[in-house]
């Protein structure tokens, strides 16, 4: 717990419960008072700065009259008010990454509005904001992400939500899945479905002989299915793998994962065949009317309970609302469809805590696909983007000068590239991708920039200050919900120039006087102040 304490001695004695985390308010055997921020201050102090950070890039900067950052820093709802000017990062990217994420942006265009709740996913997006510790991070993927709808489309479009949080990589390597509640079978379940993704994207092909051996495949052994049932599930989310990759389904691997189910000659014959109709699509063939007879009468012998029946319809009910898609459409709505019956029947003897492991771990494994295509775009436009911070620093004023912070210390390859990148829509993972690229000199720069943008977003510019005043004014607010020894790196900097330091000294009695009428009001409720 960080404290600023009055006297020694304090006890806790009550909670007065903040926006974002609790202050505990002290009081001593002798009078003396006392106050802190409950919670690893630090943890918090991190998750708070990134999300202030996340929520204020794309954002017009002097549109408020009064401050929209919480006691803590943090910065509230409001921010939704303020108009957005900067348009999506993956707009900057080149064609390669829209094709890429062709497959999966088509799943989740098709599925739109029947299988997968936008309120859930928005939710999603909106807690990924913030840094989480392992545990409550894996405690809400497994909470959350069984809550979105069914099948792929649902998996792969919560995917892409938790894409836009922090790296997941990281987070699995610091132990994401052994802190997921529900015992070991949720653990095997979601140890499969990400590592059986990311095997089939890297693109080795899936072997089920080989892939015992592989972590994946001791998971879905620990599950305890019948041989058929495992081997149905493993080639359903290979192929689940396949369309995060972008690359065609195996048919030789899922026609013999088919040929195992307990189905009728008939059903499998339909999926046998919806599945070489994919490869079709893959390969250059047209949707045509041919074509469209052929699908209308396999969804006809399937059961309305076949996964892959539904697909079909809501493929077909789609080409005719989405002009110009028909192929990618169809190949979308069969390769997924497939993937739903394989891993549905593979699934179907779990217990249902399992069954829902199972879509947390895919959604994982997908977003670690996204995050990497995303990732490898992101790099390639850096100087792209570290010119438009320039460009901005040439026509802001405010931004000039605190360019000029940055280049004290060498560091504005950082500030510009945080400058550039903070004027598009972007999430957690960006500004973590970009920064970590960035040796420590530059990372001040980066966090420099952060600073700057957060504060002048999210706090009027105060009267009759200069423009190096109002820097220092705005590095100071933004870089409130920082870590203590990263503000304190910033505000040497900042106390370097005369000007920017006399912004600064007005932030600093702005926060000091808002923290102040926030412990009256304690002390008030305590009878401790009149």
């Amino acid at each position: 717990m960080h404290n600023e304490t009055i006297g020694i001695g304090c006890q806790p004695i009550t909670l007065f419960q903040g926006e974002d985390y609790p202050l505990i308010v002290m009081v001593g055997n002798e009078g003396q008072v006392g106050f802190g921020w409950f919670g690893s201050h630090i943890v918090h102090s991190v998750g708070h700065f990134a999300s202030n950070v996340v929520k204020t890039a794309g954002k017009a900067v002097g549109t408020v009259t009064k401050p929209i950052q919480s006691v803590t820093g943090a910065i509230t709802k409001e921010i939704g008010k303020i108009p957005i000017v900067g348009g999506p990062l993956h707009a900057v990217f080149d064609v390669t990454f829209h094709i890429a994420m062709g497959p999966t942006n088509m799943i989740v265009a098709v599925a739109s509005g029947q299988r997968i709740d936008h309120v859930v996913l928005n939710n999603l997006k909106q807690q990924l904001h913030d840094f989480k510790q392992v545990a409550p991070y894996a405690q809400m993927v497994i909470s959350i992400v069984p809550g979105v709808g069914q099948g792929v489309s649902a998996a792969l479009s919560a995917g892409l939500a938790l894409s836009e949080g922090q790296p997941i990589d990281a987070v699995l390597k610091a132990g994401l899945i052994g802190a997921l509640p529900g015992g070991p079978l949720v653990k095997a379940a979601v140890t499969m479905g990400v590592e059986t993704i990311q095997h089939v994207a890297k693109g080795e092909k899936l072997n089920l002989q080989t892939f015992e051996h592989t972590a994946g495949g001791i998971a879905s052994s620990a599950l305890g299915l019948p041989i058929a049932a495992k081997n149905a599930l493993v080639t359903g989310i290979a192929i689940i793998g396949g369309i995060a990759h972008g690359n065609p389904l195996d048919k030789a691997v899922s026609d013999a994962a088919i040929h195992a189910l307990p189905l009728s000659d008939a059903v499998k014959k339909a999926m046998i065949d919806a599945s070489a109709l994919s490869l079709d699509l893959a390969h250059g063939k047209k949707v045509d009317a041919a074509f469209t007879a052929h699908v209308t009468a396999l969804a006809a012998v399937l059961p309305p309970t076949n996964p892959l029946h539904d697909s079909i319809k809501s493929g077909l009910d789609s080409t005719r609302k989405i002009q110009g898609k028909n192929e990618d459409i169809m190949l979308a709505s069969l390769q997924s469809g497939l993937a739903d019956t394989l891993v549905s029947m593979g699934a179907q003897p779990l217990p249902v805590a399992t069954k829902n492991a199972i879509k947390s771990g895919l959604a994982l494994g997908s977003g670690v696909v996204y995050q990497s295509h995303r990732g490898i775009h992101l790099g390639k436009v850096t100087g792209k983007l570290v010119e438009s911070g320039v460009q901005l620093s040439k026509t802001s004023p405010l931004f000039a000068e605190a360019r000029k912070l940055a280049a004290a210390k060498n560091a504005t390859k950082g500030f510009d590239l945080a400058t550039g990148l903070l004027q598009q829509q972007v999430g957690a993972f960006d500004v973590a991708k970009a920064r970590d690229s960035l040796d420590p000199v530059q990372k001040l720069g980066f966090d420099i920039a952060c600073s700057v943008r957060v504060g002048a977003v999210a706090n009027p510019k105060p009267p009759n200050i200069s423009a190096a005043a109002h820097a220092g004014h705005a590095i100071t607010l933004g870089m409130q919900s920082y870590t203590p020894e990263k503000k304190a790196v910033m505000m040497q900097t900042v106390q370097s120039n005369p000007s920017a330091t006399v912004g600064a000294t007005v932030a600093v009695k702005e926060v000091v006087a808002n923290r102040e009428s926030i412990i009256i009001k304690i002390l008030k409720a305590l009878h401790l102040h009149k």
